[in-house]
């Protein structure tokens, strides 16, 4: 894989970017506050040392109600040292998973790290355990790996319910990947199933047999004044990813994730706030604050995103980075029947360009 340089410190490279996304009050409309503060703190035991490629980070949080984040901190298993070292700790109790996953050659380009509950806590001192994620390439969909994936994580008692719950789905659904999500009650497994695009055409022009599926699958009914909207989000908004959380005793938990595809991986990170303006973006968007599950905040995710070359001074050095918040998705939450909430994603990530240089000011970029 090339050179292995000497990456920036992941707390500083998410400080630098979040302050700029959160910028001109977007903190408090959009992020909440303390989130920057609860990240780094949390940051500081998940970050990797000598990581062969730079983290990313998806930031999570609501388009109604009270203004707050959550965090994903995302490797790829290529870019593990073996064994794996943390900057502070041992990875929440999870070093051995790490090391393995760093060891297995077949889970190369798969997406691993932690998920932090930021939101469900009041205070830096008080953050929970994280949920951990272990995601393959979406053109390589797969689940066969989660048994081992449970072995390691000390859950081998919840294989046969995992794998039978990924074995009962619907033909057209396509099982994704798992989660574990030791912090939350119950400890549930997150479920997801990525829906290909000749199943988003079929459910296109039969939106209610979806409906009907995910009834007969996790027991989510959906009330009869709800599955106009549900037809709209499968026939307008490009559903890929339906999420499930089944519980320790073998049941659903009463929370369905439904993914839109609103095109956002074609939208420039430096024009993102006219992206979500214009075209089918826009119209999902306006569609969700009039009914309730968002509000004006959603027009602040496109002005959060940016593209910038900046220079970083480190141990007396500079470095070369390219700094970039990106559109990712939207997901709309169902409990008890109702599409209650929607809720934003963006991805950041900084890019090393160069590698130190030993200059007393600060160079420029060309």
């Amino acid at each position: 894989m090339g050179n292995i340089l000497s990456l920036p410190d992941i707390v500083q490279d998410f400080r630098r970017i979040y302050q700029k996304a959160a910028a001109e009050g977007r903190e408090a409309r959009l992020f909440g506050e303390e989130t920057l503060e609860k990240a780094c703190a949390v940051l500081r035991c998940g970050a990797i040392k000598d990581a062969r490629e730079a983290a990313g980070f998806y930031f999570e949080f609501p388009l109604s109600g009270t203004p707050c984040m959550d965090l994903l901190l995302q490797y790829t298993c290529d870019a593990f040292p073996s064994p794996v070292k943390f900057a502070e700790g041992d990875g929440f109790g999870l070093q051995n998973f790490f090391d393995d996953c760093a060891g297995d050659e077949g889970l190369m380009g798969y997406g691993c790290g932690f998920s932090f509950d930021l939101s469900r806590e009041t205070s830096v001192d008080n953050i929970g355990l994280p949920g951990i994620y272990l995601v393959p390439p979406p053109s390589r969909a797969n689940v066969d790996y989660v048994p081992l994936m449970l072995k390691r994580l000390g859950k081998a008692d919840c294989i046969p319910q995992v794998m039978g719950a990924f074995a009962a789905a619907p033909p057209r659904w396509r099982p994704y990947y798992a989660g574990c999500m030791a912090g939350r009650v119950g400890g549930p497994v997150r479920l997801g199933f990525f829906l290909p695009r000749e199943s988003q055409a079929y459910y296109s022009t039969h939106p209610l047999g979806l409906a009907e599926e995910i009834e007969l699958y996790g027991g989510h009914n959906l009330l009869s004044e709800e599955k106009d909207k549900f037809s709209y989000l499968i026939q307008n908004g490009g559903v890929w990813d339906l999420q499930f959380d089944l519980c320790p005793d073998g049941t659903f938990a009463d929370a369905l994730g439904v993914t839109l595809d609103m095109g956002v991986g074609g939208a420039d990170p430096r024009n993102s706030e006219e992206f979500m303006m214009k075209g089918k973006a826009g119209q999902i968007m306006r569609c969700l604050e009039s009914w309730g599950l968002a509000d004006s905040r959603w027009h602040e995710m496109g002005r959060a995103c940016y593209g910038v070359l900046r220079m970083v001074r480190e141990n007396g050095r500079w470095r070369a980075v390219g700094d970039t918040v990106r559109l990712n998705t939207v997901k709309v939450r169902f409990r008890e029947g109702r599409a209650y909430l929607a809720k934003g994603y963006l991805f950041a990530q900084s890019y090393c360009i160069s590698k130190n240089m030993n200059n007393s000011s600060e160079p420029e970029l060309k």
